[in-house]
């Protein structure tokens, strides 16, 4: 009943030198079919809900915009909605893993399965048991233990076996949210009640995937040893509070390049990723369930949806349903890290791409921000001379970063996710390994980074306390702008028929970022990087100025003295009336003279705005008297008036 196909692992033939894996000697490896990868990406999706997934439009273009054609969902057969759109999303030729939700009666669910098979005959893809079994509670034979719900996974197994229409399909084992031997136990063996071991596969936001998928496959086998493993949960969230698995868009993109290559070069069968769109709204990212999908609740793409987009087009293969044996490549690969990995794949036409990739922790949970990730010059040596390669970074776009004519030899440089070396299938000359010839093209100038929004305070003097911006600038007209905050590419834009772009950046944490760009023409020639837009992001107010002394001038004016933030403006108040303002020195003090003041009591306050126009609250009071005040002949008791005692005019006496 094991129909699967079986994914090949790739043992590196290189040695670690220094840190360094050092070529031995050009050798030939076997490749991998290039539509076996890309069909291996599946994705989960809530049909059943009212939600987002309600427009079955919707989740049918995004389908295509991925290249994926593998859902996974929960049998929700008794709701119409949801059953409308299995429907639908069928006859289009997506294949679903039907996994068991909490209440399912066996027999029921055994019928709606047949039903599901005869109307679409090519429609089922897989049949799952219970989901997150240690949390989500599932009864069987009016028991809700783990050993009932392991009961269940046998009884279905059995029930589909025993079924003509579905003795085909594979079986996945049923799962459990969290790695613990004791519920393990209880499920027990059931290795021989599925043809897949099944785990939910999330990694922490501070590891790499490849420092934990191995390590989760070997868990998915401690109820079903032996068999082939599938990831139906796999992702990242985008709220970056979370300290988990949330991230920023960027580095979910990354990380989930890195996962789908790891678990299909270590022998996944199956990974679904979590899930194709937020279910809802959060702008205030208060709950990470509503930000693991790969698209915005809106259904506008995030970088990962682009960046999936942009891999599996650059390995799509018309021919991908026709038989194909993959033939072998003579290559080897100088000063790859010992934390890279490789893979190559071949498509019908001959086309080899030999997948590259290396794996570092980019994300710094603790300090919610991307870390840099350090780079690899790696020189592909092909043994010959091929008539053409192009070089893809799916994070950039489906066009070549890079192109070579009559080429034996060409660097790349590895940094945090895969790239695509695609070698083209016209041997020109054969013999020792020589230099190649990039391609006789141009690359585009350089992009401008003109302006950013919105700019606080005093436009121009590069400070703002807006923590998202827009950056708008220049560039060829149809290129794509690669934008960089210092080290890190933060994001695409494409540029318009009359040169403009711009760019919505994601939270900016405070202090100063360094924004580049570089232009990608639509031949894939990179240009050099622009001149830096510096921007101060600064959210935090001042502290409230303190008012130190108040010295009276000629006219009644008065002289106020205090300290606040260095180059911070202060503004001085009576009350609701503005006295002046000054902007206060790198020693932190200030003064300023008021105008011509009534004799008698005043209280004064003031406020600090600095340099991005985040303002403080209101000081402390400080109340001088202005003037001679006469007081009644014969007045013998003091009254207060703010800080300062004056005889009262209302108090009698003889005097001395």
């Amino acid at each position: 009943m094991l129909v699967a196909y079986s994914v090949t692992r790739y043992d590196r033939l290189l040695v670690v030198v220094a840190g360094l894996i050092m070529t031995t000697a050009i050798s030939n490896v076997t490749a991998i079919d290039a539509a076996k990868f890309v069909q291996s990406v599946g994705v989960n999706t809530h049909l059943g809900n009212w939600t987002v997934y309600e427009n079955v439009g919707l989740v049918e273009s995004s389908l295509a915009y991925l290249g994926v054609t593998t859902v996974r969902d929960g049998s929700m057969f008794s709701t119409a909605h949801a059953q409308a759109a299995y429907s639908q999303l069928a006859s289009d030729g997506v294949k679903f893993d039907f996994f068991t939700p909490p209440g399912t009666n066996l027999s029921t669910f055994i019928k709606q399965l047949d039903a599901f098979v005869a109307a679409h005959p090519n429609g089922l893809f897989a049949i799952e048991g219970p989901n997150e079994v240690d949390i989500q509670t599932f009864s069987y034979n009016g028991s809700a233990s783990l050993s009932s719900a392991a009961s269940f996974q046998k009884a279905l197994f059995a029930a589909v076996q025993a079924d003509a229409s579905l003795a085909d399909v594979p079986v996945y084992n049923l799962t459990l949210s969290q790695p613990n031997s004791a519920n393990y136990g209880q499920v027990g063996n059931l290795s021989s009640s599925a043809d897949y071991a099944n785990i939910h596969a999330y990694v922490w936001s501070g590891a790499t995937p490849s420092q934990v998928l191995l390590n989760d496959m070997k868990i998915a086998q401690w109820d079903a040893s032996g068999l082939p493993v599938v990831f139906t949960e796999t992702g990242y969230d985008t709220m970056t509070s979370d300290p988990m698995s949330g991230v920023d868009q960027t580095v979910q993109a990354k990380y989930t390049l890195d996962t789908l290559m790891d678990a299909f070069k270590d022998g996944v069968a199956q990974t679904f990723l979590y899930e194709l769109f937020d279910e809802a709204s959060d702008p205030n990212f208060t709950n990470k369930e509503a930000h693991f999908g790969l698209f915005n609740s809106d259904g506008s793409p995030k970088l990962v949806a682009t960046a999936i987009h942009n891999l599996t087009t650059i390995l799509s293969d018309p021919n991908a349903s026709q038989p194909f044996t993959p033939g072998s490549l003579a290559y080897s690969l100088d000063n790859m890290p010992s934390s890279a990995s490789q893979m190559l794949l071949e498509k019908h036409n001959g086309t080899f791409d030999l997948v590259v990739w290396d794996e570092h922790v980019i994300w710094d949970p603790n300090l919610k921000k991307e870390i840099a990730s350090p780079s690899s010059d790696v020189t592909v040596n092909l043994g010959k001379s091929y008539g053409v390669v192009y070089v893809y970074d799916p994070l950039v776009g489906t066009s070549p970063i890079a192109t070579y004519t009559n080429v034996s030899r060409l660097h790349v440089t590895l940094t945090d996710h895969p790239l695509v070396i695609q070698i083209g299938d016209g041997s020109v000359t054969s013999g020792p390994s020589s230099a190649g010839s990039v391609a006789d093209t141009i690359p585009p100038a350089a992009p401008s980074i003109a302006t950013f929004s919105p700019d606080s305070n005093v436009a121009g003097d590069g400070v703002t306390k807006a923590n998202q911006l827009t950056l708008a600038g220049t560039a060829e007209a149809g290129s794509k702008v690669l934008v960089f905050d210092g080290a890190t590419q933060v994001g695409t834009t494409t540029v318009d028929v009359s040169g403009n772009w711009s760019f919505a950046t994601g939270t900016l944490v405070d202090g100063t970022h360094a924004f580049t760009g570089q232009a990608v023409d639509a031949a894939g020639n990179v240009s050099v990087t622009s001149g830096a837009l510096n921007v101060t992001v600064d959210t935090v107010a001042p502290n409230a100025p303190v008012l130190v002394s108040d010295t009276l001038a000629a006219s009644n004016k008065v002289v106020v003295s205090g300290t606040a933030e260095a180059g911070s403006t202060i503004t001085l108040y009576e009350g609701n009336t503005l006295l002046g303002t000054a902007v206060t020195a790198s020693n932190g003090a200030w003064s300023i003279t008021t105008g011509s003041l009534p004799a008698g009591t005043h209280a004064f306050t003031a406020t600090a705005t600095d340099a991005a126009g985040n303002s403080s609250g209101l000081s402390a009071v400080l109340d001088p008297v202005v003037g001679t005040l006469i007081e009644a002949a014969g007045a013998t008791s003091l009254v207060q008036v703010g800080s300062n005692y004056l005889l009262d005019p209302t108090s009698g006496g003889s005097g001395p």
